[in-house]
């Protein structure tokens, strides 16, 4: 699975401690690590304009400074991308399509939003934009498809929006949006660092803040200020180190060398916090201490800072560089992208026809005439030799009224196999019967056994592994194109065949809304009594659609066919390593192919009614290449999973 990171900062001033130890760190451990595929760094000036709409001159100088402050940091621009959120249009379009997914009330409950607005004072003056902070940045995340995000606990409540949104999506057009995690801090210290008042967040806007780029003097001055425990009023007094910013600030930066070298008369901060708590340590050699450990973490990214400052003409290069990476990126995932393709396929296509299509004629069904495409591969389809029916005899739990806990108790007293079973009193009728009707079960007759008796993973294998029984031209691969989810037109089928060593795709294209019934009469043809349905979750969507379509013109077509859905197996053995299920993210991940200019399903509508209005064949042109693929890799997918379930 591809691993990529998108995180980022609105640019409302210079980074503070609360930034680094919060994510910063973070985010160049991960960056250095070698495990992520994409690193995408956002400076959030956009975002920042939200409060900050009167004072934009702000947000535009602050850019540099937050700029200044990742380089500062570690962040690598070989590595990492690093780039501007205003300078990508495509996160603004994205997020005007995700409020249709969100309610005003669901944002009003997140808690991040709230405490914001609550800190803020904005009461009933909320800007928009900043109301659907949360929104925004789901669109963020899912334009990079990321799938970690490093990030502050405050930020657990926007990623569990972003989830949201990427489910609902996804429940409407498909496995389309990757779901991303977040990523925090390995020390709790971290998650929240409080302001050197002690107040709950360090906040540039309140003014309690020890910043990256803070002078030595400064920094010390923040430090022997900050807030403590207010009961701690004499050095002989018991001290409370829970709840103490200074202790805080220990745990989140000190290190066991930090004591050899500023203070040794103690091991350890456990030692020193038991001294404070008994008593006898005072509150100023603490913070002295605390001083001399933040002045070593902050020199070298001071230093780095004065380095990059004296390179300004670089910062905006790299700036500009990453910014124009970040929006190639973000543009195949945005609407305007595929708006744009569709243009420029009406420009090439212009004076084409029908005809013009590769493998494209004419066809008669009883229904009508139709346009039929076909093409033909080499393909060396071949399911290994598999004795399913012998290993059918090991599972107890085909038979009647023999669950998981039954087999269990049968197999500890020695009833290994169903053919063991023949002389037990209550399940030897059973275990005749079946013996003898083992050899002359067809796939359907194994198929619809093996669904009565669903005991999760192993009997998902076992579907797929008795997909060796049928002869190969037997399984029809198929894929339907649609005008919408329910009650609209079939604008495509697809089914695909397997004969001697090549794989023939047959698509059925519906030129005019009222020859539906002639495309689905030409895919009816296709099947018989040995047909099996090879599909990608059709068993929920593709044969269900037909089925309706022929309902509605009264006709009666035999569909109740034996039907391997790849989707369920997919799942089952790819759902932890694959960023979704998708036909596409298999062919990516699985079998390195990646498709270009393939358009998304929740395109194909407006692409086939640009057909209708234009009668111009450019849009459909990437509709039928998108299905051919579609039924073409089903084929390699049953391959491969019946290659991997037989393996385990």
């Amino acid at each position: 699975m591809k691993k990529v990171i998108l995180t980022g900062d609105r640019p409302t001033g210079r980074l503070h401690v609360g930034h680094y130890v919060g994510s910063l760190k973070e985010r160049v451990k991960l960056q250095n690590s070698g495990v992520y595929d994409e690193i995408y760094i956002m400076i959030a000036d956009a975002q920042a304009l939200t409060d900050n709409a009167e004072h934009p001159e702000k947000v535009r100088q602050n850019i540099m400074q937050v700029a200044l402050d990742y380089l500062a940091c570690g962040l690598d621009p070989e590595k990492s991308t690093i780039f501007i959120q205003s300078m990508i249009p495509e996160l603004t379009e994205l997020t005007f399509y995700y409020m249709n997914l969100v309610t005003v009330s669901r944002v009003q409950r997140n808690p991040t939003v709230k405490s914001e607005i609550k800190m803020r004072n904005f009461e009933a003056s909320i800007p928009v934009g900043f109301f659907c902070y949360p929104i925004s940045q789901a669109a963020d995340i899912t334009a990079f498809k990321a799938t970690d995000v490093p990030a502050g606990e405050d930020q657990m409540p926007m990623l569990e929006q972003c989830k949201e949104i990427v489910h609902k999506f996804n429940s409407v057009y498909g496995e389309t949006l990757t779901d991303p995690r977040i990523v925090l801090p390995s020390n709790q210290a971290c998650l929240r660092l409080p302001g050197i008042d002690g107040k709950a967040k360090m906040s540039k806007s309140l003014g309690n803040c020890i910043y990256l780029s803070d002078e030595p003097e400064d920094i010390k001055k923040k430090i022997m200020s900050m807030y403590t425990d207010p009961n701690h009023l004499r050095v002989e007094d018991p001290g409370q180190v829970e709840g103490n910013p200074v202790f805080i600030y220990l745990d989140a930066f000190c290190r066991p060398e930090h004591f050899e070298e500023f203070l040794p008369e103690y091991n350890n901060l456990d030692e020193l916090k038991a001294h404070y708590q008994r008593g006898g340590l005072g509150d100023v050699k603490v913070k002295k201490f605390l001083n001399n450990v933040i002045q070593t973490e902050l020199q070298p990214i001071r230093e780095r800072r004065k380095m990059w400052e004296q390179r300004l003409p670089e910062v905006y290069e790299i700036l500009k560089a990453g910014s124009q990476k970040a929006k190639e990126k973000a543009r195949k995932n945005s609407p305007s992208y595929f708006k744009a393709l569709e243009e420029n396929l009406l420009v090439k296509y212009e004076n084409k026809k029908l005809s013009d299509i590769s493998g494209s004629k004419i066809i008669d069904t009883d229904a009508g005439e139709t346009l039929c495409i076909t093409e033909s591969e080499k393909i060396n389809f071949k399911l290994a030799e598999n004795n399913f029916k012998q290993q059918m005899n090991h599972n107890l739990k085909l038979l009647p009224k023999i669950g998981i806990k039954t087999e269990q108790n049968l197999k500890n007293a020695g009833y290994d196999t169903i053919e063991s079973l023949t002389d037990h009193d209550r399940y030897g009728s059973y275990a005749d019967r079946f013996m003898a009707s083992i050899d002359e079960m067809s796939f359907r007759d194994v198929l619809r056994l093996l669904n009565k008796n669903k005991y999760g993973k192993k009997c998902r294998d076992n579907l797929i592994k008795c997909a060796s029984i049928p002869d190969a031209e037997n399984f029809k691969f198929m894929d339907i194109e649609t005008l919408g989810l329910s009650n609209v037109p079939v604008i495509l089928i697809g089914v695909a065949e397997i004969k001697n060593n090549k794989i023939t795709s047959s698509q059925y294209f519906l030129r005019d809304i009222y020859e539906e019934p002639a495309v689905l009469e030409a895919y009816l043809s296709h099947l018989d009594d040995d047909s099996i349905h090879v599909t990608f979750n059709g068993s929920m969507f593709d044969v269900p659609f037909i089925k309706n379509r022929c309902s509605y013109y009264r006709m009666n077509p035999q569909l109740d066919l034996p039907h391997l859905d790849l989707l369920y197996f997919a799942r089952n053995l790819w759902k932890n390593t694959l960023p979704n299920c998708q036909l596409q993210t298999i062919e990516k991940e699985i079998f390195g192919i990646e498709r270009k200019d393939d358009v998304p399903g929740q395109y194909i509508p407006g692409y086939y009614q640009t057909y209708l209005t234009e009668r111009n064949i450019g849009p459909i042109v990437p509709i039928i290449e998108h299905n051919r693929q579609d039924i073409v890799s089903l084929a390699s997918f049953l391959m491969k999973m019946y290659d991997i379930v037989n393996e385990s």
